[in-house]
Parts: C-alpha cells; structure tokens; sequence
C-alpha cells in the first residue's frame, strides 16, 4: 500500500473514503483557516485511495513539543499507527489521540449488545499498544439518522 499527503486536487475523491464530518478535507480546511496545522494522509492500493486521515497538530506552548488529534478517524491498524509514528517524530508529539469513529451496525443481526461492541473496538486499539484517553474531547456518540 502507498502512502502519500492528500492534496486540493484529491479532496472530492478524500471525502468519499472518510467516514465522519470531522475528516473531511472541509474541516481540516477550517481548521487550517483558525491557525491549526493539519497533516492530511492517503492509503492508496495501485492508484485508488482506499482511506486517509486528517490529523491536527497542536503547538505547546514555550516548548518545542505538540500534540496530535486525529478524531473520528478509521478504527486503528499498524498501517495508519506506523505512519502516526512516523509524523509523530516529524512533528515532536509527546503523543497523539485518536477517537476513532466507531459505527455500530444496528442491522447485522447480533445479538451483543452495543457496550460490548464498543468494548470490542477498545480492545483492538489495546492490542496495537495504544492507551486509552480518559477525557475524549468529542462525544463518545454521534446518532446518524438516515
């Protein structure tokens, strides 16, 4: 899989894979416009984009450190936490936080309950030696009514 900086010319083609409001290549957009640097990514197989990320860096101030914010992002695999790492360093970020947007298929006949499948998704993000974030800083629920 290729790994490239998803670029103006890419947006349409950006929002069709990403699944949250948060990441469209619009609000990054805004976000760069109120002084924040955003680190847009795309995971390419052949020359199709298959998913990307849009990731905020945050200044500390007086030091030469930041921090990352990556919310309602794809659930976590080694792919994106390499390429994490990878700007992390770039980036000095003591750390970064991910909230990813966990859909739960209301439709798929399981019989779990909704907890569980949150629980099953926190569990995933365990096994990459990811930390849980004790205060999220968006809703731990979004409703999408359709």
């Amino acid at each position: 899989m290729n790994i490239r900086t998803i670029t103006i010319k890419d947006n349409s083609e950006f929002n069709s894979v990403v699944s949250h409001p948060l990441q469209s290549f619009e609000w990054g957009e805004f976000r760069r416009k109120t002084g924040i640097k955003v680190i847009r990514r795309g995971f390419f197989e052949k020359r199709k984009l298959v998913k990307g990320f849009t990731l905020t860096i945050h200044k500390i101030p007086k030091t030469p450190f930041s921090i990352g914010y990556l919310p309602k992002g794809d659930m976590p695999n080694k792919e994106l936490i390499d390429e994490l790492r990878r700007i992390g360093k770039e980036e000095k970020c003591i750390f970064i936080q991910l909230e990813p947007n966990i859909i739960l298929n209301r439709h798929s006949g399981e019989e779990q309950g909704e907890d569980s499948r949150i629980d099953s998704g926190q569990a995933r993000m365990t096994k990459l030696d990811l930390v849980l974030a004790a205060h999220p800083l968006f809703t731990k629920y979004t409703f999408v009514l359709d």
